[in-house]
């Protein structure tokens, strides 16, 4: 699977109008099995396949699918709209030639007023290919009625590439709201957004040739990626043989406060389940008998305070920092945790209520050190970085904030991305909607404080942490389901995660 920021369309476009040759003819021509591949089971049943298609690439795909269903067998009526002052792009033009002598296909060619047909529910199957992923702003009136036709019809809609008024950003208050979404080549950054996918019907990628892929890597495109399994297995560094736990480094944990040990115990079994060699929980005294019976593979560093964290750590003996989980807010706390984060001198990760002090004290942020990690979900970016009206705009404030800060910012979510200091964006693709639960945070902060602390790089951390964390829980949904999954249950399933990206 492949994130891609532009639509194949319009890079087949492109080609197809500057080799004008057969060479760019086969590119576009070789997208059309694998589309129809994937909109066969969606016309089984159907007597019409009805397509609207746009001026513009995302119209030339239509007639390219309504020809070959058409050579397939399939009776297909093609509403094609020239209505604007451009006329049909070359590559529209150049599929409507094809169309023509073609049995079974209709196509009527609109250049004034749409006479609107009659949609059968049932018999009639409806292709979305107005404008997929070229769209930008707002329908106008006469395309702004034919979505409106088309959202209200009870016959079965598929969308090429995007829901036609879906902007490329999740804008666009109307759009076709399809049953199907088939996007070409790979995932659209907006498909990964929560708000925005849910406008998209079901999802199914059209798998493209390497041949065709290779178009749509562009120096623009790049900004996004994703980690998979296949990245993960090369990350993770193999343990010698002869490795103790002197050179697999030294954690320090600042976590907890009175009534919030468990923080510390959920993050101090996940960094040792993560691999670190030795670790050091800091907590308030009160704390301690708790911290070390439920973690005793644990130091306990004891804070001069009884019921919070108020007494920054000398961080000689550490590798890495994690700090935050259930800290609380108070100001004793607040100016412990900036002194210790400010000075500390070693790899950081930042979460929870150190999220909230930073929050509460913004110009502390210029003090957080480069490469630091910050791992907030949405409600904590926002109180970061301002409120913003939907997911996209909060992954652009998280990268703003990487880049701007010169740090790494996991922002939390289905498809958790890692934003990097470069303004690249990596999507993750393991987890579910079971990990929603108490507690699920303070692992993802211990298993990034034990790679960090083992000399994983701050972006490599990052990204394996997450994907991590998201496996673990994808196996214990398998094995308990989702309702049941807790945060507990991830850092069991953490062994089995690690077992997963092994090389055999």
């Amino acid at each position: 699977m492949k994130i891609l920021q532009g639509g194949m369309l319009g890079v087949l476009t492109r080609s197809l109008m500057r080799k004008g040759s057969e060479e760019g003819w086969s590119l576009w021509e070789v997208v059309a099995p694998d589309l129809m591949a994937e909109a066969l089971p969606w016309l089984q049943g159907a007597e019409r396949v009805v397509v609207f298609a746009g001026p513009g690439g995302c119209g030339a795909d239509g007639l390219m699918l309504a020809r070959y269903l058409a050579n397939d067998g399939w009776p297909v009526e093609v509403w094609l709209l020239n209505t604007g002052s451009d006329g049909l792009s070359s590559a529209t033009q150049a599929m409507l030639k094809a169309l023509d002598g073609v049995a079974g296909v209709k196509v009527h060619e609109v250049k004034t007023q749409l006479e609107l047909p009659e949609i059968t529910a049932g018999k009639d199957v409806v292709i979305d290919a107005l404008f997929g992923w070229g769209f930008r702003g707002d329908l106008s009136s006469g395309w702004a009625m034919l979505v409106r036709f088309l959202n209200r019809q009870d016959a079965r809609l598929i969308s090429i590439d995007m829901p036609s008024g879906l902007g490329p950003e999740g804008e666009g208050a109307l759009h076709v709201q399809p049953t199907v979404t088939l996007t070409l080549g790979g995932l659209k950054p907006s498909l990964l957004m929560a708000d925005s996918r849910a406008k998209a019907g079901e999802v199914q990628i059209v798998a493209l040739s390497d041949e065709v892929m290779q178009l749509a890597v562009t120096k623009e495109e790049f900004q996004f990626g994703l980690t998979d399994t296949a990245w993960a297995i090369n990350a993770r560094r193999e343990r010698s043989e002869w490795a103790h736990k002197g050179q697999l480094g030294h954690g320090l944990l600042v976590a907890g406060r009175w009534g919030m040990a468990g923080a510390s115990i959920l993050a101090a079994r996940a960094a040792l389940r993560a691999g670190l060699g030795k670790l050091t929980v800091h907590a308030p005294r009160i704390n301690v008998p708790i911290v070390q019976s439920a973690v005793p593979e644990a130091v306990v560093d004891v804070d001069e305070e009884n019921y919070t964290y108020t007494t920054p750590v000398e961080m000689t003996p550490y590798n890495a920092l994690a700090i935050g989980p259930g800290i609380g807010t108070k100001r004793d706390t607040a100016q412990a945790f900036i002194e210790q984060v400010s000075h500390g001198g070693k790899a950081v990760v930042i979460d929870a209520d150190g999220l909230n002090i930073l929050s509460e004290h913004r110009g502390w942020l210029q003090q957080v050190p480069k490469d630091a990690i910050l791992t907030p979900h949405a409600g904590e970016l926002e109180r970061l970085s301002g409120a913003q009206e939907n997911d996209w705009k909060r992954l652009m404030a998280a990268r703003d904030l990487a880049v701007h800060l010169q740090i790494y910012v996991v922002l939390k979510g289905h498809h958790t991305a890692v934003c990097t200091p470069r303004g690249k964006m990596w999507f993750n693709t393991t987890g579910n909607a079971g990990m929603a639960t108490a507690g699920s945070g303070d692992v993802l902060t211990g298993i990034l404080l034990g790679l960090l602390s083992q000399g994983y790089g701050p972006e490599t951390a990052a990204r394996l942490g997450v994907f991590l964390h998201g496996l673990a829980g994808d196996l214990a949904a398998t094995e308990k389901s989702m309702e049941a999954l807790t945060a507990s249950d991830l850092i069991d399933y953490l062994p089995k995660a690690w077992k997963a990206i092994t090389q055999k």
